[in-house]
């Protein structure tokens, strides 16, 4: 496939489909302006298009991972919540997060000392500080290191210890689905200091409710308080994630 073949299958007639991936029965659509970026990396399909009064959107696979008009909802609460949670978030592990967006956030968190983003995808990287700047200027944060490596690979052989995790991962089918696992919580947990805090993008309560119940399942073996938070999103299936 070459860098603007658009599949038909998610853009028809100018508008851009999105269908549930967890086969519910759910969708939305999207009128384009403009396709800004296609191409498949060695990991996913990566879609950039603007629209009228949205902004720009990026897609995986598929799938809507944000979208200028309301990413700083997601951005806030994935990064915020857990961060403002801990007494000291002095160094902070990021999995995923290829946009930049949770990079800047905390990055104007003023305990936050040491950021370390492990994402799987360059090509993610680089598209978001072409087409998505208000985001990817969390790339240029004093505070971050960036590791470009699979996230499950980089728990395996990691010897540092965190005060918080966030995993601003893409949804548990194909390229996240081993970390949404007993195993990958595992090893987060052994990369937490003592008083440690995971926070891990969970999906809609409305289509996902199972997913949710094993998450926290997998969650409360591990940590003695295990909570799903919510925001309102716009975009997000359902204008809502957790």
């Amino acid at each position: 496939m070459t860098s603007m073949e658009l599949p038909s299958s998610l853009i028809s007639d100018g508008w851009f489909y999105e269908k549930d991936i967890f086969n519910t029965g759910f969708g939305q659509t999207i009128k384009i302006k403009n396709i800004l970026y296609h191409k498949r990396s060695k990991y996913q399909d990566i879609l950039l298009f603007e629209t009228e009064k949205f902004g720009t959107f990026l897609v995986l696979d598929g799938a809507i991972q944000c979208a200028e008009f309301d990413e700083f909802v997601y951005q806030e609460m994935i990064s915020l919540l857990p961060t403002n949670s801990h007494k000291c978030p002095q160094d902070v592990l990021v999995i995923g997060g290829g946009d930049g967006g949770v990079l800047r956030e905390l990055d104007r968190h003023p305990l936050v000392k040491r950021v370390t983003l492990c994402e799987i995808d360059q090509e993610v990287i680089d598209v978001s500080k072409t087409f998505l700047p208000n985001m990817a200027v969390g790339f240029k944060s004093p505070k971050a290191k960036i590791i470009v490596d699979d996230a499950f690979n980089f728990l395996s052989t990691n010897t540092s210890k965190y005060d918080v995790i966030i995993c601003d991962l893409t949804d548990p089918i194909g390229l996240s689905e081993k970390l949404y696992t007993t195993e990958s919580i595992s090893l987060m947990s052994q990369c937490l200091n003592d008083d440690g805090i995971l926070c891990l993008q969970s999906e809609s309560i409305w289509l996902t409710l199972p997913l949710i119940s094993n998450l926290v399942k997998y969650c409360k073996t591990q940590f003695t308080v295990c909570k799903y938070a919510t925001a309102h999103t716009p975009f997000y299936p359902l204008g809502q994630i957790g």
